[in-house]
């Protein structure tokens, strides 16, 4: 069903998508596919929109996207299973390094989990 999802969403039929995640969760709340279910679906409800993220960053201090209004912001999801993931932080201090303005920062350092 995951991947039904998967394909009707990049097909461009949003409900159908959506009705796919939704089943997913409710037949399969338990299971890691309604994890990703539920992960899917949020991701896919909240595109398009503005993010309203925060947390605290690896100082301790408050974050939020909000707050970062006007200055473009990565949000990068990965896990530590997922090794395409972990490949991706070099890709991350490359464009920092060239597009980043001041002081440079590890992209992996901010590794809280969000609320």
């Amino acid at each position: 069903m995951l991947q039904l999802a998967f394909a009707e969403e990049f097909a461009g039929q949003d409900e159908k998508a959506t009705g796919w995640y939704t089943r997913i969760t409710t037949e399969f709340p338990r299971l890691s596919a309604g994890g990703q279910g539920r992960g899917c679906h949020a991701a896919h409800e909240v595109r398009g929109t503005n993010a309203r993220i925060r947390g605290q960053r690896h100082d301790g201090n408050p974050v939020s996207v909000a707050a970062l209004r006007g200055k473009v912001v990565v949000i990068h999801y990965w896990a530590t299973w997922c090794g395409p993931c972990k490949q991706d932080i070099s890709v991350l201090k490359d464009m920092q390094t060239k597009y980043g303005k001041g002081k440079r920062r590890d992209p992996g350092s901010q590794r809280r989990q969000l609320p």
